[in-house]
């Protein structure tokens, strides 16, 4: 196996070793902001990538605590949705809130740039208490972190 890819690096240090649910598609795009691999709008190229990765499965589902979709590795989110979830491969969509029969995967990504490629286009990586805006110092700490010692 190749190096693991950004992408999964951040979900799975999110994942577990902060023990958070997941994270948004802005939030892990924007990551690479700190690795020179950052594109304005590749929510396409990650929804891809993620599919066709050699890795794990990955979970797109929406988050009621923060109203957005996230990405998630944590298989303890598989478990009670097993009725309303769809496999691309390796990405696993709940489709709940504003995917539900949803299953063509183009569409899929048509929502998720409708709601995120403006915000990522912006630089709003990170939400909190509702209000998208650039990583906090914290965050950005983080994700240096996870990318060098990875």
């Amino acid at each position: 196996m190749n190096d693991k890819p950004n992408w999964l690096k951040i979900l799975e240090h999110y994942c577990f070793v902060e023990n958070k649910t997941g994270l948004t598609l802005p939030f892990v795009i924007g990551s690479n902001v700190f690795s020179n691999e950052f594109e304005e709008n590749d929510i396409s190229s990650l929804l891809y990538e993620i599919r066709n990765n050699e890795y794990k499965k990955v979970i797109l589902k929406y988050c009621g605590t923060i109203k957005h979709f996230i990405l998630s590795v944590s298989p303890d989110l598989l478990s009670g949705s097993q009725y309303n979830k769809k496999e691309y491969d390796n990405l696993i969509i709940i489709q709940t809130n504003g995917l539900s029969g949803i299953d063509d995967f183009e569409d899929i990504i048509t929502v998720m740039n409708l709601d995120y490629a403006e915000k990522i286009k912006n630089r709003e990586f990170s939400i909190v208490d509702n209000n998208w805006g650039f990583y906090s110092p914290k965050e950005e700490e983080m994700i240096k972190e996870i990318f060098k010692s990875n």
